[in-house]
C-alpha cells in the first residue's frame, strides 16, 4: 500500500490523520506476517486453525495494494475495508470489515480527527459489530477485546492512550483467559475454551501492536 498524502492545514500533532492510517496499516502487516503461526496455533485449540495465515493473506494484499490512500479519512477506512473483503470470506475478517465501513461512515468528507474522537467512533464500529456478526460483549471473543479499547480511549486524549489500549486489551484477554467461549465454533466445546486465550482478542492485540509501531515510525518521520 502506497501513500499519496500531503500535508495537512490545520491539524495538531495529537490529530489523526490519514498518514497515521498509512503507517498503522504498514505496522499491522509487519505484526500480522509474524505472528502468523502463533495465531494459527492458537485458532487450531478452538477452531480450524487458520486464522493466522487468513491475517496473513489480508497483510500481504494490503501490502501489494497500489491504490492510494484517499486524504479523506472515512474514504481511506472503507479502502482498507474493500481489501479486506476481496481477500477473505473469514467471520474475523467479516467483523473487521463491518467496524471499518461503521467507523468511515462517521468519517467520512474528514481529513483529520482528534484522538478524543477515536473511542466514540470505535464505540459506534462495536455496536455495528455486534449487531451485524450477532455476538455480545461477555461471550469471549474479539468484541471484548475491543470494549475494553473503547474504555481506555475514553480515558485520554493524546496519542499515550495507544499504550493504553494495548494494555486494557491485554487485560481483557488475561481476564477471559478462565472463562468459557460462548460464540462461533468454540462454543460447541466450550470447556475446551476454558484456560486459554481467546484467539480473535490475541489478534487484536497483535493489530493494536502493529497501529503503535507503524504510527512510531509516522511521528519519528514527522520529527525529523
Amino acid at each position: 500500500m502506497r501513500s499519496a498524502l500531503t500535508t495537512t492545514q490545520g491539524t495538531t500533532t495529537q490529530d489523526i490523520t490519514t498518514a497515521d492510517v498509512f503507517g498503522a496499516c504498514r505496522g499491522i502487516v509487519v505484526r500480522l506476517l509474524a505472528t502468523a503461526e502463533e495465531l494459527n496455533a492458537l485458532d487450531a485449540l478452538l477452531g480450524d486453525g487458520d486464522l493466522g495465515s487468513t491475517l496473513a493473506s489480508v497483510a500481504r494484499a494490503l501490502e501489494a495494494q497500489t491504490e492510494p490512500l484517499s486524504d479523506d479519512l472515512g474514504e481511506a477506512l472503507a479502502g482498507i475495508a474493500r481489501v479486506i473483503a476481496a481477500t477473505s470470506g473469514s467471520s474475523f475478517s467479516g467483523i473487521m470489515m463491518t467496524g471499518l465501513l461503521r467507523a468511515s461512515r462517521a468519517l467520512r468528507g474528514r481529513s483529520s480527527v482528534a484522538v478524543a474522537e477515536i473511542g466514540p467512533t470505535l464505540a459506534l464500529a462495536l455496536e455495528a459489530m455486534s449487531r451485524i456478526g450477532g455476538g455480545a460483549l461477555g461471550e469471549k471473543s474479539v468484541l471484548d477485546g475491543i470494549a475494553a479499547a473503547v474504555e481506555a480511549l475514553r480515558q485520554t486524549g493524546n496519542r499515550a492512550a495507544l499504550a493504553d489500549v494495548d494494555r486494557a486489551v491485554q487485560s481483557a484477554i488475561d481476564n477471559f483467559h478462565d472463562r468459557p467461549c460462548r460464540i462461533g465454533r468454540a462454543r460447541l466445546a466450550a470447556e475446551r475454551s476454558i484456560g486459554r486465550d481467546d484467539p480473535g482478542m490475541v489478534a487484536l492485540k497483535r493489530i493494536i501492536e502493529g497501529i503503535q509501531l507503524g504510527m512510531s515510525s509516522v511521528g519519528s518521520a514527522e520529527r525529523r
